[in-house]
């Protein structure tokens, strides 16, 4: 059950409110996704160095699908902290009323949105330089 609110201040949080679920599904996607990936990552990097140190050097490609999460693991962790933040912030700003934590939330959903806005330069530069490399070199990485 949702409770109507009076003026600007009453409209954002209520939006605060609707917005929580999502960013709840977000932060678990996320630090699920930097957790399972980071591991990923950290082992394909063991194996590399390990094949690079006992036996013959690694073929190409180096940079592989278990090679991407070494650069996207940190950059989901960040936002799944991003997204607790604000879920935090925006429960406190929902059920509190107080001008602060209406401050403090709209803070945390502008942190969230840069992040967010990072994350897709990273995610097009890393996708821009593979297809660069790819041309460039001749070989498409698997």
């Amino acid at each position: 059950m949702t409770q109507k609110y009076e003026g600007s201040s009453g409209a954002a949080m209520e939006a605060f409110r609707e917005t929580r679920p999502w960013a709840l599904a977000s932060a678990v996607f996320l630090l699920t996704y930097a957790a399972v990936g980071g591991t990923a990552g950290v082992l394909w990097l063991i194996a590399l160095v390990d094949q690079s140190v006992t036996g013959p050097p690694p073929s190409r490609p180096f940079i592989t699908v278990w090679s991407v999460n070494l650069l996207f693991a940190p950059v989901a962790l960040v936002g799944g902290v991003l997204a607790v933040e604000y879920y935090s912030a925006a429960w406190f700003a929902s059920w509190r009323r107080d001008s602060d934590d209406l401050e403090r939330a709209s803070i945390a959903l502008k942190r969230l949105r840069l992040w967010a806005g990072a994350a897709m330069i990273i995610l097009i530069a890393f996708l821009a330089c593979m297809a660069a490399a790819a041309v460039l070199t001749g070989e498409f990485p698997g």
